[in-house]
């Protein structure tokens, strides 16, 4: 008998959500829902389902659109069990930050739980400074215009490295400390100053060619 039940929750789930490695979770938080949203549609274009707080993202092949559907906490269950349990259905994670105590807790999950996570810092510019003025473990792409850190430092080293569009931005140095303890192959900070080039971004990341 339970395991009638557990394979049709089984079911009614993958019916939902689809194949686990097709679900991205897109995190933020009230400020950056335009480009949570905008990552999402791009994502369900790309064939993936965007699982957010608020809605799942998928592709209607037949209609040719994407379809938003309610994505609702079980009854009594509280907000940060219902986020946990939604960020661990995801092996995939995109955490969208802007201020600088934001998100702290999504990026403690993702690392905690070896979820390969790609971190958007939204910055007014990529690189600001000097080449020999920045940090060493910066590493920035004209072509499609980000930056991203290569660095495997503490978080008190980090502060006294070069200058760098994440901590120019006001990131937590906690939070940046997580991408550097974690490493690229599995967490990977990135900074864009113009969210059209997000879509480029995220595709090479999902097909792991964002390489430090």
């Amino acid at each position: 008998m339970v395991k009638d039940i557990k394979g049709a929750l089984q079911r009614v789930e993958k019916n939902l959500y689809g194949t686990r490695d097709k679900r991205i979770a897109v995190l933020g938080a009230f400020d950056t829902w335009p480009y949570m949203d905008f990552v999402s549609r791009r994502l369900a274009r790309m064939g993936y389902l965007a699982v957010t707080s608020r809605y799942l993202y998928k592709y209607d092949q037949r209609n040719r659109k994407i379809i938003r559907v309610d994505n609702s906490p079980d009854p009594d269950e509280f907000m940060v069990d219902f986020l946990q349990r939604m960020i661990m259905k995801c092996p995939r994670a995109i955490i969208i930050y802007s201020v600088s105590g934001g998100h702290f807790i999504e990026t403690d999950w993702c690392y905690r739980n070896h979820i390969n996570t790609l971190g958007i810092a939204l910055v007014r510019k990529v690189d600001e400074t000097k080449p020999s003025e920045q940090c060493p473990d910066l590493k920035v792409s004209s072509r499609i215009e980000y930056s991203l850190c290569r660095g495997s430092k503490t978080a008190f080293e980090c502060i006294g490295s070069g200058a760098c569009p994440f901590k120019d931005q006001g990131i937590s140095k906690n939070v940046i400390e997580y991408f550097l303890r974690a490493g690229p192959s599995n967490m990977v900070l990135v900074a864009v100053e113009n969210i059209d080039r997000i879509p480029a971004l995220v595709r090479k990341w999902t097909k792991n060619f964002l390489n430090p």
